[in-house]
Parts: C-alpha cells; sequence; structure tokens
C-alpha cells in the first residue's frame, strides 16, 4: 500500500497542471450545462438576442465542453502510463522495487480520483439541479460509466500502454482513424450492402474491451510489446469482421421471430396513383425502390414500429436477389388502415438485370410491438410541470407574447423517457381575451423510445429535447404560426415494450418502375 501510495503522490505532482484542466472543464460542464435542458437543444424565443460579442459563444459551451472533457482525460491518462514507460529497455522504474500490479493499481487510482470521481459528482449535481433525486439514478449513473470506460478511457490506457511516448500515441491514434474513415465511406457509397460501422453490437465492444484488458496485462506484468500489439490488432480484426458480417443478420430471425398472427396485415396496393416508385440513391451504382404496402389489422390500444425491412426479388427464370436487413424510419401504425411506404435499396446492376422482367417479390418487415398504457391530461400553465413517468417539461414564450406558448421543452433523468403520443390544440385566438368558441387546430407529437437501457452513452446525464407538434403554421412559409393558450389541456400517452415480431407480404407480377430522364442522368455521371 505504501509503494501505491508513493506512486499516486508523485504522478499527483508531475501532472498538477493537466489534473487542474480536467477537472475545470467538469466544473465548466456543472456551470453551463443548464442550457441542455433549459433551451432544449434550440432557444427560448425570450432567449433571442443579437449580440457581437465574442462571450456570445459561450452559448455554445455545453456542446463544446462535452467535447473537451474526452480530450482533456487523453491529455492527462497519456502523459500517467508513460510516466512509467512500458516500451523499450531502458525503463528507470524497472531498476526499483516496484511491483507491476502495484504500479498498475497505483495509475488506476490515479484515473479514478481525478477522472470519475470528479464526473461522477457532477453529473449527481445536475440530476440535482434538473429535479431530478441522484440517488435512485446510481446504477445508471454507474452503467454510463462503464461504457465511457469501454468506449474512451479504456482505449486511451490501452494505447499509452503500448507507446512509446505521447507523439507515438498520436500517430498510432491518427492511422487507426483511416480503417475508421474507409469503412464509413464504404457504408455511404454501396448503401446497398448496408454496411455497419464497428463497435455498434455489444458483442463488438465486450471483444474490444477484452482485447485492451488484455494488452494492458501484458505490458505491466511482462512488457511483452510484441505480444500485446498482436493481441489489439487481433481484437481489431475480430471487431472488423463482425461488422462487416453484420452479425445482426443472423441473429434478426431470433430477435423478430415469426408469429402465426403478428397483429398486422399487409397487402399490396396496386394503385397507379399510389404506384412503386425509382429513385438514385446517393451512391452512384444504387437505385432505391418504393414500395407502397397497404396496412391494416392493429388492435385497438397498440402499435406497431418498423424497424427493418428485407426484400427478396426472383424472376421466373430463377434468378434470384436478396438484401439485408436494412434499417427503416421507424414508421409508425396505428389502429386503422392506412398506405405505408416500403423502401429498400438495390445494386444499379441488378436493376437493370432484373427490370424488363416480372418479379416475384417478398418483403419481411421488422416490427417493434408497442402497448398503450397510462394517460395523463394536464392544463398547460406559464410554469414548468412534471409529468408521471415521463419527465419535467417546461413551455416556451415569447419575448413580446409573455402570454402565448409557443411549444414545450421537456427532459428526463439518464435517458429517453417510454415512448409517449403527446397531443394539444393550437389557436389563433388572443389568449388575453379566450372565446367560448375557440377555433383550435390539433398538435400532435412523438417523444421517447421504447429501448429502456439503464443510461444513454453521454458526458451530460439530462436528455433534454424540443416536443415538435404537429400544424405549427399554416404553410410552408412558416407565416402567422399558430400558439397555444394557457389552460389548454395536453394528453401524454405514454406506451411499452409488447414484443418483436416479424410481417411479410408477397407480390406477384411485380415490375420494377423506370426511372425518369433525370434520375438516369444522375445515375450515370461519373
Amino acid at each position: 500500500m505504501k509503494q501505491i501510495l508513493h506512486i499516486f503522490a508523485k504522478d499527483t505532482r508531475h501532472l498538477w497542471l493537466e489534473i487542474l484542466i480536467c477537472v475545470g472543464l467538469v466544473a465548466a460542464l456543472l456551470l453551463t450545462s443548464h442550457r441542455h435542458w433549459i433551451a432544449g437543444g434550440t432557444h427560448f424565443a425570450s432567449d433571442v438576442t443579437v449580440s457581437f460579442s465574442p462571450l456570445g459563444a459561450l452559448g455554445l459551451a455545453p456542446e463544446l465542453l462535452a467535447f473537451l472533457i474526452p480530450l482533456s482525460w487523453w491529455i492527462l491518462i497519456a502523459p500517467l502510463i508513460h510516466e512509467e514507460r512500458l516500451v523499450g529497455d531502458r525503463q528507470f522504474w524497472v531498476t526499483r522495487p516496484y511491483e507491476w500490479n502495484k504500479l498498475l493499481a497505483a495509475k488506476m487510482k490515479f484515473i479514478v480520483l481525478f477522472v470519475y470521481v470528479p464526473l461522477f459528482a457532477a453529473q449527481c449535481l445536475l440530476l440535482a439541479r434538473a429535479g431530478f433525486d441522484p440517488f435512485s439514478s446510481i446504477p445508471g449513473l454507474l452503467y454510463n460509466l462503464l461504457m465511457l470506460t469501454g468506449v474512451l478511457i479504456l482505449p486511451v490506457v490501452t494505447l499509452a500502454a503500448i507507446t512509446r511516448n505521447f507523439a507515438r500515441m498520436t500517430l498510432v491514434v491518427l492511422g487507426a482513424v483511416i480503417p475508421m474513415v474507409c469503412i464509413r465511406w464504404l457504408a455511404s457509397a454501396f448503401p446497398g450492402t448496408h454496411i455497419p460501422t464497428p463497435f455498434g453490437d455489444s458483442l463488438a465492444l465486450a471483444i474490444f474491451a477484452c482485447g485492451c484488458i488484455a494488452v494492458v496485462l501484458l505490458q505491466y506484468a511482462g512488457r511483452r510489446t510484441r505480444a500485446a500489439w498482436l493481441v489489439l490488432v487481433v481484437a481489431l480484426c475480430l471487431v472488423t469482421t463482425l461488422a462487416c458480417t453484420a452479425p445482426d443478420q443472423a441473429l434478426m430471425s431470433g430477435r423478430y421471430p415469426a408469429e402465426p398472427s403478428p397483429g398486422i396485415e399487409l397487402t399490396y396496393t396496386n394503385d397507379p396513383s399510389v404506384g412503386p416508385a425509382a429513385s438514385v440513391a446517393s451512391g452512384p451504382r444504387d437505385v432505391v425502390i418504393n414500395v407502397p404496402v397497404h396496412v391494416s389489422g392493429v388492435a385497438p390500444g397498440s402499435m406497431m414500429i418498423s424497424q427493418a425491412v428485407k426484400v427478396t426479388l426472383e424472376e421466373e427464370k430463377g434468378s434470384q436477389w436478396s438484401s439485408v436487413w436494412e434499417p427503416t424510419y421507424m414508421d409508425k401504425y396505428i389502429p386503422g388502415e392506412r398506405t405505408a411506404r416500403v423502401t429498400f435499396a438495390m445494386p444499379r446492376s441488378v436493376y437493370e438485370k432484373l427490370k424488363p422482367a416480372p418479379l416475384h417479390v417478398h418483403i419481411v418487415l421488422a416490427l417493434a410491438r408497442a402497448q398503450q398504457g397510462e394517460s395523463t391530461t394536464i392544463s398547460l400553465l406559464l410554469t414548468e410541470f412534471k409529468i408521471p413517468g415521463f419527465g419535467t417539461c417546461t413551455p416556451w414564450t415569447d419575448f413580446f407574447k409573455p402570454y402565448e406558448i409557443d411549444g414545450i421543452g421537456c427532459r428526463a433523468p439518464l435517458r429517453k423517457p417510454p415512448l409517449t403520443f403527446v397531443s394539444v390544440s393550437w389557436s389563433y385566438d388572443d389568449c388575453r381575451t379566450p372565446r367560448p368558441d375557440p377555433h383550435n387546430v390539433q398538435g400532435e407529437a412523438w417523444a421517447g423510445s421504447l429501448d429502456r437501457p439503464p443510461a444513454e452513452f453521454g458526458i451530460v446525464p439530462v436528455w433534454s429535447e424540443e416536443i415538435d407538434f404537429t400544424n405549427r403554421t399554416p404553410d410552408y412559409r412558416f407565416t402567422n404560426p399558430r400558439h397555444i393558450c394557457p389552460g389548454t389541456p395536453a394528453t401524454f400517452t405514454r406506451y411499452h415494450d409488447a414484443g418483436r415480431t416479424r410481417a411479410s407480404v408477397d407480390i406477384r407480377g411485380f415490375a420494377l418502375p423506370e426511372l425518369t430522364q433525370g434520375q438516369l442522368k444522375v445515375a450515370d455521371e461519373p
């Protein structure tokens, strides 16, 4: 224990400036982050000012600090590990009676006290300042710290352990950016193949974290740099393989099981007025096909949410093409009948090959089932109000008309609230002299999510968002916007996850739609 304290005290003396910067940025976040939930990501109309002062940039402080704090961890942790260099054969510390496990314990103690403790304390204070109980959020805060460790802190410790100094470590980081950029480029150049980005799956993150831990232990236990590099390369190769082979494709059948009665009916809408359409995708060799599908059969009090689509095209001669599971735009299918648009991308070469022949099309939608839950109706006032099970909301008012409400911004602890349907009535009337028969227009919005992790990844532990109601303005010119009068009832209806399923539709004799001449010109451009 004495050796651990000795190393810790030495590192604190040498890195006092880096510690001051790291803790100071966290303190600055604590002082400025209220803008995250007061403004909901934009600003109140009453806060609109015209300023030519450099101090006006302080309004961006919370967003800037969310980037600078992880950067300060890099600047603090890298020199900490390099204080007792693990690479090469000229380390002074090996001539001293240092035990590797105590040396590693001293480094971990330093990181806990000067990285984790300030951030955890700041997050607790931020939750309290936002009006939430930090003690009930401790499991979520610890989960968030675990995610920050795996994504931000552990990689920095690993890279510092296998590099000679800060400059070499920076070069390694820049070198690691290159394959990431390549994968992102592939994903944008070939959207039809849907190449996912690394670390999107929990299995990939677990493999990467285990690889990093093994590297750190190898370096501190025996300074086996070549073996450590080999372990890291193998871990990265496994992560890349999982990313490029899309493990989610193989897991979709388990996550979205086929059921005899999925609770939704899909049929093809063979109507010329709403027929299929083709367009050019962002990739020059891809074509996006848009197919109208009639949706019905959703039970009252429930809702289906489209999350992914898979399409198989087959011609009579036997030629066949199947897409991978592509994410959809989270279309919500409520009780009643409606026409939805199913969109998928396919390579241009396949499109040209299959276009002349009638096709058998098999469309499969992966669906999340949501069940309607509790409903809360309140009368909107000009003061802050709380919605049980949802969060805390603040009305937005105009500086020149403080008696009118332009919208509401809401916040919740650690993560998005449950998926909630919010409805309210817009008005043209003067709120100071309400009429007995007001002319109201319905405004609706969705907020929250069905996914309920313990916490969302981030530095600020308060989720905040503007509730963007429909029908805010009567036309596309945004002239004469509507408003909400105080006392208007607002209804919050929550939905909870009721499982997942799949639904399919078969189309016989389908003909791929033609691209227009303008689209062909764009697609054929080099």
